[in-house]
């Protein structure tokens, strides 16, 4: 399956892994569109400045003053800031442009963004009841108590009762699918990818119309 991916060097690949920026620029490649989210490195904070913009919200809506549209929640000094874009570096050379690609366009718009535990339910809810939308995820193994580190693997379904969702392990003669409990899922997000020193995450994907 792998000799047909379009716009990627497989030996480089076997060498150095693959980033979640790296899956989601070979894939737009191919033809598949994708949203890549990581977990919210500050995400106790962002919640705290939504109340807190909420609650100033509720206060002046209170006392009859106008809100415009273009209201922001305010920043402190930046330093508790995440970049809304990443910009990609090709390293090790993983993306290797195929001039007779018809889908490929060289550059795209890559916009990683942030998620939190109820994003990524809500993401799997979603995913798992609809055609052609399929969500990959971008694990640390060791969280989820198995031998290795990053790997890819799609959902293929979520179980209500338990809050587990059904992993199919792109490595099958290594592990079989298994159902995992979200929130491991989750936490093993937060394990730093050491190619980018980022969290790990997953991505939204479906094939462009």
């Amino acid at each position: 399956m792998e000799e047909v991916v379009k716009c990627v060097d497989l030996e480089k690949i076997k060498n150095h892994g693959m980033t979640l920026e790296e899956f989601g620029l070979i894939s737009k490649c191919n033809g598949v569109f994708t949203e890549i989210f990581r977990p919210d490195e500050n995400e106790k904070e962002t919640q705290n400045k939504m109340m807190k913009y909420l609650s100033d919200y509720c206060l002046k809506k209170n006392t009859h003053n106008k809100i415009t549209h273009n209201s922001t929640i305010s920043q402190d000094d930046g330093s508790n800031s995440i970049p809304s874009e990443f910009k990609y570096e090709n390293k090790y050379g993983i993306i290797s442009h195929n001039q007779r690609n018809v889908e490929c366009k060289k550059t795209f718009d890559l916009k990683v963004k942030e998620c939190n535990l109820d994003l990524f339910r809500t993401s799997i809810y979603t995913s798992t009841r609809r055609e052609n939308f399929f969500m990959i995820t971008n694990t640390s193994r060791k969280i989820l108590k198995q031998t290795g580190d990053g790997h890819f693997s799609p959902v293929a379904a979520y179980h209500k009762n338990s809050d587990s969702i059904l992993i199919l392990d792109s490595a099958r003669f290594k592990y079989n699918s298994m159902w995992f409990d979200v929130d491991s899922v989750y936490e093993a997000f937060k394990v730093l990818d050491k190619a980018t020193n980022l969290h790990r995450g997953f991505i939204l994907a479906s094939r462009y119309f």
